[in-house]
């Protein structure tokens, strides 16, 4: 009986750590133009993960954009696989363009997913943006 329980605790510890994962974070703070003005009411457009979102700032300048990220399946996938596909779905570099101009911020995602061992309690990056030309 002691025999079954344990195989049963390991094999579902093993199911827990095998399975995929989804979530999001976001992203909040100013945008500034390469002349350092203020972007109120401005389209600002995000491409991360092959997708391109289109966010309005507010008459302040202030933005919220929501990024997604995303933990493969485990199961059946060598090791030596593994890396690359999180960064398959897990692109480093977010690019943010207004206009002509543009930037780009690393994706922290790891932090946001708990993974880096330290989890931010509000799931939001305080970040300005500053548009270069």
């Amino acid at each position: 009986m002691k025999s079954l329980i344990v195989l049963l605790a390991v094999s579902i510890s093993f199911s827990v750590f095998a399975k995929g994962a989804a979530g999001h974070y976001f992203i909040e703070g100013t945008a500034y133009s390469a002349a350092k003005t203020i972007l109120s009411d401005a389209l600002i457009t995000v491409q991360h993960n092959g997708e391109s979102t289109d966010y309005m700032t507010d008459s302040k300048g202030r933005f919220k954009i929501k990024i997604n990220w995303t933990i493969p399946y485990k199961s059946g996938i060598p090791t030596n696989q593994w890396d690359g596909l999180e960064e398959k779905y897990n692109e480093e570099t977010i690019h943010i363009y207004f206009k002509c101009q543009g930037t780009t911020l690393s994706n922290q995602w790891k932090i946001y997913s708990g993974l880096s061992g330290k989890k931010p309690n509000n799931g939001v990056r305080n970040v300005d943006l500053h548009f270069k030309n």
